[in-house]
């Protein structure tokens, strides 16, 4: 049983779609922030989740969010990449600050294209 579910993303429409999404199936035990990653993740406490998932722009995350995630010591990652150079530039950070690479699962989500996502899994 999940307890509660955070989402956040800069875009209020995206917002808006989320919680239509969760009332029209339901779900009671979710909440969504309108906001940059940086300024949510400020005000999450260590030890608050259990499970963060990450999803970041082609660029990866910014120094500064990966530096919140690695502090707020979540003991489980999921991280997924649409760009192989930025996620090996982010695991490799993520690993020296004490998570361990679990798994790697490609998804192709865009056949007969050379786009790739992939699923990272770490945990502490």
């Amino acid at each position: 049983m999940v307890g509660e579910v955070v989402g956040v993303d800069w875009d209020q429409a995206n917002i808006r779609a989320a919680n239509e999404n969760a009332s029209l199936n339901g779900v009671k035990n979710v909440r969504f922030i309108s906001s940059p990653v940086e300024a949510a993740l400020s005000g999450i406490g260590r030890g608050s989740f259990d499970l963060l998932i990450i999803d970041p722009p082609r660029a990866g995350l910014s120094p500064r969010s990966l530096k919140q995630i690695i502090s707020l010591e979540i003991p489980n990652l999921l991280y997924v990449s649409c760009n192989p150079e930025t996620l090996a530039r982010d695991l490799s950070l993520l690993t020296e600050s004490g998570y361990k690479l679990e798994n790697l699962t490609p998804v192709d989500f865009f056949p007969h294209t050379a786009h790739l996502e992939v699923v990272a899994s770490l945990s502490r």
